[in-house]
């Protein structure tokens, strides 16, 4: 049932220019927190790179950082690109300036932030998710 919710989503990003990407349905979820909660990194990443999205609470902002570094199915390459598309796209974006300080947090400190992921470790993000 949630595959079809995460197909749905995909549908509606690519074909529907009315689709409003934040709104949240009655279990109070949006489109990227129903990705998030299936492990969809691809569709999340759609979301996050569409135009029409541009409002993230702390907790999901949250969870996009611990479904992207702790997911088993990506190797260490792949998590640093996905933590640069993060950071890229929501450096793009007008959003709440607490993720805005988190994502210049990850912006400065993408180097070491690299050093830790290629030896398993995830201290500097870890301050961000405490």
């Amino acid at each position: 049932m949630k595959d079809c919710h995460v197909r749905t989503i995909h549908i509606h990003l690519i074909k529907k220019r009315n689709y409003l990407p934040n709104i949240k349905n009655k279990n109070n979820e949006t489109a990227l927190d129903i990705s998030l909660n299936n492990n969809y990194l691809g569709c999340a990443f759609k979301i996050l790179q569409d135009k029409r999205f541009n409002s993230i609470s702390m907790l999901s902002f949250k969870q996009l950082l611990q479904v992207t570094l702790n997911n088993k199915l990506y190797g260490k390459y792949s998590k640093i690109t996905n933590l640069k598309i993060i950071v890229e796209n929501f450096e793009k974006k007008e959003l709440d300036l607490e993720i805005k300080k988190y994502v210049s947090f990850l912006s400065e400190n993408m180097d070491a932030i690299k050093q830790d992921i290629m030896i398993g470790k995830v201290s500097l993000i870890s301050q961000i998710l405490k």
